[in-house]
């Protein structure tokens, strides 16, 4: 895909992986990567039920490292544990207790993460870019403030989408008004 950028710029025929994708090239045009001097993250969190017949006793987050071939970065040795928040019940103000690790991300896309090249027997720099902050719909709500999959605009890409009023209780759904007979689905 690298070569294909450099001759026709940003248009890449095949997308095979997110680093094919405009928004990566871009970042890469504005000097926010360096190549293969740059780390790539991604941030995820999500409850975890640790017994039985329970709601989720606690959440973790993790760091997963993009910059590996889609087969291994979700291999255990490239997700790294950022923090395990205790339970029993949803934290209150999450970003209390993901501060930490997002500041220490800070610090280090600031000053760059010492790396030693054992192959090339040197040490270097390396800059760490957060290209993805993930979650499922509750959890997303939780980290953004916006109001999560069951509000009238529930949207979270802010794409004007007007959820539906469930009959009879408080509750929205997104999902499209069905279409008018005849419709052709092929």
């Amino acid at each position: 895909a690298w070569e294909q950028f450099q001759k026709d710029g940003i248009k890449v025929e095949l997308y095979t992986d997110w680093f094919d994708g405009s928004e990566h090239w871009k970042a890469f045009l504005r000097g926010d990567l360096r190549g293969d001097k740059t780390i790539v993250l991604m941030f995820s969190i999500d409850g975890a039920q640790l017994y039985r017949m329970k709601q989720s006793d606690c959440w973790i987050y993790i760091w997963i490292l993009l910059d590996m071939a889609p087969e291994l970065r979700y291999k255990d040795r490239h997700i790294l544990i950022g923090g395990v928040i205790p339970g029993p019940n949803k934290p209150k103000n999450i970003e209390s207790f993901v501060f930490p690790g997002f500041y220490h991300v800070a610090a280090l896309m600031k000053e760059g993460l010492p790396i030693w090249d054992a192959d090339l027997v040197r040490r270097y720099l390396a800059d760490l870019f957060v290209a993805f902050l993930c979650a499922d719909g509750p959890g997303m709500a939780d980290l953004n403030g916006l109001v999560g999959h069951s509000g009238a605009q529930g949207c979270r890409l802010y794409c004007g989408m007007q959820s539906r009023l469930k009959p009879g209780t408080g509750i929205y759904y997104p999902v499209y008004h069905k279409p008018n007979e005849p419709y052709n689905i092929s």
